[in-house]
């Protein structure tokens, strides 16, 4: 049962960590230069909205096929 509980907190924070590296990923960085306005426009309007779909679409998926495998 411990290593039952010690996978789930590792990918847990394996999920975390790319939910995380996702919201900074993209062809526009975020340096110093940058324009505070824009980078925040950028990041409230589709990086943030990206990341928190891409998590929920993949829990859905992994909760579809947990069902599934249970049903059948």
């Amino acid at each position: 049962m411990e290593s039952v509980r010690g996978l789930t907190v590792i990918l847990a924070g394996v999920a975390t960590c790319a939910f995380l590296m996702s919201l900074f990923a993209g062809p526009n960085g975020f340096g110093l230069p940058a324009d505070p306005a824009a980078a925040e426009l950028i990041f409230r309007e589709i990086r943030v909205p990206r990341a928190v779909l891409g998590f929920l679409v993949g829990a859905a998926l992994g909760l579809t096929g947990a069902t599934l495998q249970g049903y059948l």
